[in-house]
């Protein structure tokens, strides 16, 4: 018995150890390591092939990012380009500046349009006769940032038309006509001529960043209205009893609103201003929309940068909020309601805050951008010899 025992136990091992030998069946320990490969679901829960799917949307996820970082950066370079662009060409100085008047575009063609082409020529040639028969003088004066600037002066003396009585009651009379953006002053001579045929001396002074005063760049009236200043002091330096009157027009008109509330001399009695807009920034958007026909947000930030850039000013700062409480002179304004280039309602925004001691108002229902004179000259400078007439011969 103990013998077989022993055999059995014998047969039993040798079963276990053959057993043991064979080759592992299909779905056995092989196959289960091989199940715990990455990619492949183990048996513990499938940690591996979760973290794979954590990994992929975090790739996702960044791809997306860098797009979209691509995509803004590329927004950023396109605006700041569209920028520059309008930078440059909006207040880079220009040598081809007009020199002459233009008629209403919205006129050309029409009974209203031939009319005041025919005014325009008239007054026209009217201006350049009487530029060529009076011997002018040319005024120089520095900047406060060093440009030379330069002026035409045309004396009352030399005027044939007014009578010597006249001549002496005015002699001390002066007028700065200043003319508009990329405009020359000679495209005024038709309005300095009545001016100065009624006995007052007229400076015409190229402002800066055109012809033939220094600068690269225009600012809009910003800069100019120091200018001004700076024109009305020269002539108090040269004539102490001097009574001067600015004019502006258009951008010359901003300026001109702008110097009225710096230190200027006693000797300035009156302005007037002719087709000013009320904010630079504003007037931008209402040019670039027309121009571009994008919306403003797209076009005035990027141009607004570039200017605080290389200029140093901000076109959303430039109004003439705060200057206009400070005239304490006199005012005239002027405006045309179907003004396309300056909206009219302009006028009534400057009115409301400005802060001088009298004002008047000369406002015409057909009268495009700074054309007033040429449509209806008559009740043009009646009103603005008037207007002057009235502060300053009788001012002291």
């Amino acid at each position: 018995m103990i013998h077989e025992k022993k055999d059995n136990n014998i047969n039993n091992k040798s079963v276990t150890d053959s057993f043991s030998e064979r080759p592992l069946a299909r779905g056995g320990e092989k196959k289960h390591k091989d199940s715990t490969k990455p990619g492949k679901a183990a048996p513990d829960g499938g940690k591996p092939s979760s973290n794979k799917s954590l990994a992929g949307k975090s790739g996702k996820i960044l791809r997306r990012f860098k797009i979209f970082l691509y995509v803004i950066l590329c927004l950023v370079a396109i605006s700041a380009a569209l920028g520059f662009i309008l930078f440059r060409e909006t207040l880079l100085r220009d040598e081809n500046v007009q020199t002459t008047p233009k008629m209403d575009p919205a006129l050309v063609g029409t009974p209203e349009g031939y009319e005041q082409q025919r005014n325009m020529d008239k007054m026209t040639a009217y201006g350049n006769a009487w530029a060529a028969g009076i011997k002018e003088e040319i005024w120089d004066i520095t900047s406060y940032d060093n440009l030379a600037l330069k002026a035409r002066f045309f004396p009352a003396s030399k005027s044939a038309d007014a009578s010597d009585n006249t001549r002496e009651a005015k002699k001390h009379s002066y007028i700065i006509l200043v003319h508009g953006y990329k405009d020359s002053y000679t495209k005024f001579f038709n309005y300095a001529a009545p001016l100065h045929d009624a006995g007052y001396n007229i400076l015409m002074p190229a402002l800066r960043a055109h012809a033939p005063s220094d600068g690269k760049y225009i600012s809009m009236g910003v800069l100019e209205g120091e200018d001004l200043k700076d024109w009305a002091w020269e002539i108090s330096r040269r004539d102490p009893d001097a009574k001067i009157a600015i004019i502006g027009l258009s951008m010359g008109a901003f300026a001109t609103l702008r110097a009225g509330a710096l230190d200027l001399p006693a000797n300035v009695k009156c302005l007037i201003e002719d087709s000013s807009y009320f904010s630079v920034s504003e007037q931008f958007n209402f040019k670039f929309k027309a121009k571009t026909h994008l919306p403003a947000f797209i076009t005035v930030p990027p141009f607004a940068l570039w200017t605080r850039i290389i200029e140093g000013w901000n076109p959303y700062t430039e109004t003439l909020a705060d200057a206009l409480p400070k005239i304490k002179v006199p005012l005239l304004l002027i405006q045309g309601k179907a003004d396309r280039d300056v909206p009219y309602e302009n006028m009534y925004r400057i009115l409301s805050l400005y802060g001088g001691p009298e004002y008047e108002t000369l406002l015409f229902d057909d009268t495009a951008h700074v054309k007033a004179h040429f449509t209806h000259p008559d009740e043009y400078f009646s009103k603005v010899l008037d207007f002057l007439s009235k502060h300053m011969e009788s001012s002291r």
